[in-house]
């Protein structure tokens, strides 16, 4: 299961993690507030284009945190059931869209499709629902990847790669993911990354 959440996925967890130290457990809350808290990358996204005002979200769950009593925890943290349900249905809402790996969008589904979750009740407070998430990740995943096409100039601008020069090999629209090609050391180097990466350097 773990082999299928992306990189950013694994640092939101671990995040979330963090943040639950002084309160036992890591719930979904906690996973919900890494992902406002920066208020940058995909979801970020599209929250704010979904009307959500992320510090004023992530402001709510640290009121609720100031609620409860700090529990000191040595050693592994546990999720609590509601985190592992997120987590399993993020599994399943990647599997729904087609989409191979486990991102922090899909984080965001998995608790909102948690139910009776505080983290879910707020994101629909929000206006958030399983159903108009998902279809606001595939539209902008859709009109973002169709801006490219093979032979595109683009230029990377995030990961290892960031500045790099490429050309783009092949885009799958539904993913928003486009396959480029980056010169490194006179070897060309296939990459996958998501259309919000990379931007074309000159016109098509």
């Amino acid at each position: 299961m773990v082999d299928r959440f992306t990189e950013g996925a694994r640092r939101s967890i671990a995040s979330a993690t963090i943040e639950a130290r002084r309160h036992g457990v890591v719930r979904s809350d906690h996973l919900l507030f890494v992902v406002v808290r920066d208020g940058a990358g995909f979801s970020a996204r599209i929250l704010r284009l979904m009307g959500v005002d992320l510090a004023t979200l992530a402001s709510q769950i640290q009121q609720d945190w100031t609620a409860s009593p700090d529990v000191a925890v040595a050693g592994e943290m546990a999720f609590s059931p509601d985190m592992k349900q997120a987590l399993a249905m993020s599994l399943e809402a990647a599997t729904e869209l087609g989409h191979r790996h486990v991102r922090i969008e899909h984080l965001l589904l998995g608790i909102v499709k948690t139910g009776e979750s505080r983290a879910a009740e707020l994101l629909r407070h929000f206006g958030v629902s399983a159903d108009s998430l998902r279809e606001a990740i595939t539209e902008q995943n859709v009109g973002g990847a169709k801006h490219f096409q093979g032979g595109d100039r683009v230029r990377i601008l995030e990961g290892p790669f960031k500045n790099f020069p490429a050309v783009v090999e092949q885009f799958v629209a539904e993913e928003g993911r486009v396959r480029v090609a980056v010169p490194v050391f006179g070897r060309v180097t296939p990459v996958d990354l998501r259309w919000y990466e990379v931007e074309h350097t000159q016109a098509s």
